[in-house]
């Protein structure tokens, strides 16, 4: 008899199948900010960055390393190792987010030109992640139910159960 499991949503995937946007350290830094009334030339100035800098601190494209967490420990009252926490979390969302997307446009495409017989080392094999990634990928998304056969995980839909 075969295996059957069902895929079910957790809190991590939004609407639409897709894990939500990850918050960046910087959007909680922009928070703070104002709510003390800083803008971002003050708080540059106090960081003893430029302002170009603090702007890719608060739009996720300058990383918190641990000179910045030392800083922001002492400019904003937090521990370094809370805004380096931040920054791994941050990070790590922001790839898991980027394999999810990978992960459901080889599925989409490929059911799209009929392909309904895709198993999950395919998938692997087209996006080049290991396929026990791709298992929990596709688990964590709820966007497929699959069947274990002879050793051999099948996508059965490509479409969220509803």
């Amino acid at each position: 008899m075969d295996d059957v499991i069902c895929i079910h949503a957790d809190d991590v995937v939004a609407e639409g199948g897709v894990m939500k946007k990850p918050v960046s350290p910087g959007e909680t830094i922009a928070d703070i900010l104002a709510e003390r009334g800083w803008t971002a030339v003050h708080f540059a100035k106090l960081m003893v960055y430029t302002p170009k800098h603090v702007n890719g601190l608060l739009h996720g494209r300058a990383s918190i390393t641990v000179d910045t967490a030392i800083r922001l420990e002492a400019v904003l009252g937090s521990t370094a190792q809370f805004w380096l926490a931040r920054e791994s979390q941050y990070r790590e969302a922001v790839v898991r987010r980027a394999m999810q997307q990978r992960v459901l446009t080889v599925v989409d495409m490929c059911t799209s030109l009929g392909n309904t017989a895709l198993t999950v080392c395919d998938i692997a094999q087209l996006t080049t992640y290991p396929v026990i990634l791709v298992q929990r990928i596709l688990k964590a998304l709820s966007r497929a139910k699959l069947i274990r056969r002879n050793g051999v995980y099948w996508v059965l839909s490509s479409k969220k159960e509803g």
